[in-house]
């Protein structure tokens, strides 16, 4: 992997938002986030071992906010590089030990912010992250934006980054000893939500297939990449080369304890049926049932020349 450090990312906190204005409340985190893109969606709960996290998909964009239950310890505090050493080896191993970091406002607190940009080797795309730590009412929390871009970040990053420094923390929507704590019942794994990207390109050879469809098995790091994607089924044969693209292009929405619970090793499955729009028009119709019962189906629309 080709890891770069994208210095052109820090100006992206100065400079002034601009979206539709939505809010999105999410009172299990006590959190209120109040400008985001018009393409935010509903945000996605998990109870983990030993935080809640909500996972959001903001166009090509992933947003995370996970809440520790336990209260930090006495005295802790982000501006110790010790503290933050501690907490960054336990959720983002994959940043440098040095990453690029900086002392930021969140929602009125102080926050350690780390900005990260790389690009895996024969890969016209890079991974965005924008990772900030704050501690509020004594209780960690994490908040992620992450995207693929080919040429430079989605606008709904910088949107998204912008939100996290204007985010409303809010008394908690229950009381503390009726929230979920530690050894809480665990969401159970399923395939996390995906950002697209973009498309895979344009049609080649499929437009005489009257459906085209491809079963894939992968699984997911801890970056939410897809890793060893393995084609189970395609038809037509040549699709399965823009299936693989399809995965390479998506980021999925993993937590942050992702890997530490490994999850990394699980295998998903997932259909990819394609469909071929007309030039400049768009792709109508719902999906049809998966070749086998209780896999995920996604539409993949192709623009046709």
């Amino acid at each position: 992997m080709n890891r770069s450090r994208d210095l052109n990312l820090w100006p992206l906190l100065l400079l002034p938002l601009v979206c539709a204005g939505n809010e999105l409340v999410i009172p299990q985190l006590a959190v209120k986030f109040n400008d985001l893109p018009p393409s935010t969606a509903k945000s996605e709960v998990l109870q983990r071992p030993t935080a809640s996290e909500a996972i959001t998909v903001i166009g090509p964009v992933i947003l995370s906010v996970r809440r520790e239950d336990a209260e930090v310890p006495s005295g802790s505090s982000l501006s110790d590089p010790n503290y933050r050493a501690i907490v960054q080896s336990r959720f983002d191993k994959s940043l440098e030990p040095k990453a690029q970091g900086a002392m930021t406002a969140v929602g009125g607190h102080p926050g350690w912010s780390l900005i990260d940009a790389h690009q895996e080797a024969h890969s016209p795309s890079a991974l965005y992250s924008y990772i900030t730590y704050v501690i509020v009412d004594q209780h960690l929390y994490r908040l992620m934006v992450r995207a693929i871009g080919r040429r430079q970040r989605p606008p709904e990053f910088d949107a998204a980054v912008k939100a996290i420094s204007d985010i409303t923390f809010e008394p908690p929507s229950q009381p503390a000893d009726s929230r979920p704590r530690s050894g809480a019942a665990v969401t159970p794994i399923r395939l996390p939500p995906y950002a697209p990207v973009g498309d895979v390109g344009m049609v080649v050879g499929l437009k005489q297939h009257g459906q085209v469809v491809v079963d894939l098995e992968f699984s997911i790091d801890g970056e939410g990449r897809a890793q060893g994607p393995k084609l189970l089924y395609a038809e037509p044969r040549q699709a399965g080369v823009l299936a693989l693209v399809f995965l390479q292009n998506r980021i999925f929405g993993v937590p942050a304890d992702w890997e530490e619970s490994g999850s990394q090793s699980l295998r998903f499955t997932l259909e990819l049926q394609f469909a071929i729009a007309p030039a400049g028009g768009s792709c109508e119709g719902p999906t049809s049932p998966p070749r086998t019962a209780d896999t995920p189906v996604v539409q993949v629309c192709l623009q046709a020349p």
